[in-house]
């Protein structure tokens, strides 16, 4: 794992390297990640497997925050929202509980669903 330079490190953000859109955002994400003191690491990693107790991949992507705690999904990413300039206005929108809810099951939504495309989902035919 490689750590962010520039400010002290917040979090080990643990993303799922076999799902194309979380790869995507990491590719995009990462170097503002970094600027803003997180590192980047593939849940599959077998540190990351060890820290968090893992056998196998999560169905949501966990930030680990430096005093052990272990965020996931939607809260991990308003938690890296609110140390982002452009972010924290929807960090600050998050602490309303009907915003909260709202993001929580548009995150379980798009897990859910992110190995649907073009309409052919495996999980609709079942």
């Amino acid at each position: 794992m490689r750590l962010p330079a520039g400010p002290r490190l917040r979090g080990v953000l643990c993303y799922d390297r076999d799902c194309r859109w979380c790869r995507r955002f990491i590719r995009l994400g990462r170097a503002t990640l970094a600027r803003h003191g997180f590192a980047v690491a593939a849940l599959q990693s077998p540190w990351v497997q060890r820290r968090l107790g893992l056998e196998g991949v999560p169905d949501e992507m966990k930030l680990l925050l430096p005093n052990g705690q272990l965020v996931g999904g939607a809260r991990a990413l308003v938690l890296i929202a609110s140390v982002v300039p452009w972010g924290r206005s929807l960090a600050r929108g998050a602490r309303l509980a009907p915003v909260m809810a709202a993001l929580d099951a548009s995150y379980r939504f798009i897990a859910a669903h992110r190995g649907c495309q073009a309409s052919a989902c495996a999980l609709h035919a079942r």
